[in-house]
């Protein structure tokens, strides 16, 4: 259900970026506008890459209209073109439709047995109390249990 960049470069409105794109949004969207080598330093712990690639990672964002970009002496600041919720409606609804048929209650219903229904994921919960025992392992009808919490898998 992904869509494909049209001819040119441009983007279809419905696309989710792939992860590298999504790694340089989210340090724009933490910053609000930055350039190619402070996203690259803000990445550099979990991300180490070359400055030519994370320039020409902005410059796809920039084509497919996901980051605007303005000169700015001789480099470019870019910007994020498009709001985080957005982009995380987008992942949601696509993995709704590919993992759930489509049923958001279907969902619904595999998020509450890995959260307990409380909305809390595991993961969360061992955060924020380190001595927070190892969940029970599920019963034989509820679903495997992630890892991630789900704005870890989305973004």
């Amino acid at each position: 259900m992904a869509s494909r960049t049209a001819k040119g470069g441009a983007t279809a409105a419905g696309e989710i970026p792939p992860p590298l794109e999504l790694a340089c949004l989210t340090v724009l969207w933490k910053r609000g506008e930055a350039d190619a080598g402070e996203v690259r330093e803000a990445m550099r712990d979990t991300r180490p890459l070359a400055y030519t690639t994370v320039m020409t990672v902005l410059e796809r964002l920039a084509a497919k209209g996901m980051a605007t970009r303005q000169k700015s002496g001789r480099s470019f600041r870019y910007a994020p073109a498009r709001e985080r919720d957005e982009i995380r409606a987008l992942a949601v609804a696509q993995l709704v439709e590919q993992f759930f048929d489509g049923s958001v209650a279907e969902f619904e219903r595999y998020y509450r047995a890995i959260t307990g229904g409380d909305g809390a994921s595991q993961t969360e919960a061992r955060r924020a109390d380190p001595s927070h025992s190892a969940p029970k392992a599920p019963e034989a009808t509820a679903p495997p249990v992630p890892t991630a919490t789900l704005d870890e898998t989305l973004l």
